[in-house]
């Protein structure tokens, strides 16, 4: 009989993913999400792209472009090419992250990953066997300040009217007009 006979394929190969529940947040909104840990990701943060608009577009999260950038799968298949960043605060086991740069990334694999830059920044050690993150002692759990907690599907809805928009922008460029 072989050693294949006593192994079951389920043992070695899948199950579900390695995720935390985190927070994000701006200017007092926050929304809370499961972050997948990926020591593999050879990235700090990764936020889904449409995740980041709606986040945007709901608080006034800043956004940045640097110089695109191709990524690569781990088989060394091309992904996308990632300019922008939207900065965000994140809280992950009571542990608060300001100002977070969050790659945007469309084909992200969730709406949120935490990558291997992330966790040797920040001395944290993955616990897969209990499904946990393992804290330095130099970053003990603080306080999570309460702030207005919103739901994932409050962020599509109330799209602006269009025509209410460019309404807002054209008085926005005269108001600033005559402020100089």
């Amino acid at each position: 009989m072989t050693r294949l006979a006593y192994l079951d394929s389920r043992d070695i190969l899948g199950g579900p993913p390695f995720t935390v529940n985190a927070t994000i947040g701006y200017n007092g909104s926050m929304i809370q999400v499961k972050a997948f840990c990926d020591s593999g990701a050879n990235a700090y943060v990764i936020v889904k792209t449409s995740l980041a608009r709606d986040f945007r577009r709901l608080t006034g999260a800043q956004q940045d472009r640097f110089d695109a950038v191709r990524t690569t799968g781990f088989t060394g298949v091309k992904l996308e090419d990632v300019e922008d960043v939207t900065f965000l605060n994140l809280w992950l086991s009571n542990r608060r992250y300001l100002c977070c740069p969050c790659i945007e990334m469309e084909d992200a694999e969730s709406e949120v990953t935490l990558g291997r830059i992330f966790f040797a920044k920040h001395g944290v050690m993955l616990d897969p066997a209990y499904r946990r993150l393992v804290w330095p002692d130099s970053q003990p759990p603080g306080p999570l300040i309460p702030d207005l907690i919103i739901s994932r599907e409050s962020l599509s809805l109330g799209r602006p009217n269009p025509y209410h928009q460019k309404d807002a922008e054209q008085r926005d460029a005269l108001i600033a007009r005559d402020e100089k």
